[in-house]
């Protein structure tokens, strides 16, 4: 099966990513990993048998199929880790959610592949990727809610990217803004080697202040059409969560997350450039 412009959206953890999967996923052209497609991803037999007695097909990230090559200390894959076995590998899972629910393109969400975009586009030479940046301060914010909820505030959640045994004995604020800061500075460096039309950025507060309009320039990006009202019923429950990280830190928490972060925060608008910190 010919496998046309995947689309990877990708970035930190908690910065909208789900949200946007989910509404891609309701194009009508578009199909992606769900609890399905995830459980046995090479064995197309197999998984149309599952999809007949399995009700859930909400789209899922699909990180154990993502990961499943990883093997170092850090999630960053490259071209040269791309082996004939890999390729074979991804290009067959991907097929089959293609061919299960009969889409032409399909669309992935998973933050760690971030780390793994040329090891991606190796195996998927004209890949799509759509950056998605939210407010690390929010970011933070969401990550701290995450790891406590997993029981251990001070435990590493989520992705690695090269340098994070650094960072895991600082304090979980100081922590989490390492992360933001050398994830979306990973992911913006690899996509600049990109041709344009393969890497876009686009911002977390950008998308819930107009779902529409951000939706119709992804669309024009990716090359698929949507109507305007297709667009505005899969993005009816988008909206911005970005107003608890001010009532949630210290003073003392945002100078450091600021000081940590200044270069990228000032990059997409969220502090004042002029301003120092």
């Amino acid at each position: 099966m010919n496998i046309n412009r995947p689309i990877f959206v990708v970035g930190m953890p908690r910065s909208g990513s789900t949200a946007l999967h989910r509404v891609l996923s309701k194009h009508p052209d578009l199909a992606t990993t769900t609890h399905v497609s995830r459980k046995m991803p090479t064995c197309y037999p197999l998984l149309k048998l599952i999809s007949l007695f399995v009700r859930d097909h909400k789209p899922g990230e699909a990180g154990t199929m993502w990961d499943r090559y990883v093997t170092g200390d850090d999630d960053v894959l490259r071209a040269a880790d791309v082996t004939p076995d890999k390729r074979r590998y991804y290009t067959r899972a991907v097929a089959n959610v293609l061919r299960l629910y009969d889409r032409p393109r399909f669309v992935s969400k998973c933050p760690r592949n971030g780390m793994r975009m040329e090891f991606l586009r190796a195996i998927f030479p004209d890949a799509l990727f759509i950056h998605l940046v939210r407010d690390g301060r929010a970011v933070c914010r969401s990550v701290l809610e995450r790891r406590e909820r997993a029981g251990d505030l001070n435990a590493w959640w989520d992705v690695r990217p090269i340098g994070w045994r650094q960072w895991e004995k600082e304090s979980p604020v100081a922590a989490v803004a390492q992360q933001w800061r050398s994830v979306v500075e990973f992911v913006h460096d690899v996509g600049q080697t990109m041709p344009p039309e393969q890497y876009t950025e686009i911002r977390y507060e950008d998308f819930t202040r107009d779902p529409v309009e951000l939706l119709g320039r992804l669309c024009a990006f990716i090359g698929v059409e949507w109507t305007y009202d297709g667009m505005r019923e899969a993005s009816r429950n988008i909206e911005d969560r970005n107003d608890k990280w001010e009532k949630t830190f210290t003073p003392g928490d945002i100078a450091v997350m600021n000081r940590i972060m200044v270069s990228p925060l000032k990059k997409y608008g969220y502090l004042d450039a002029n301003k120092r910190v």
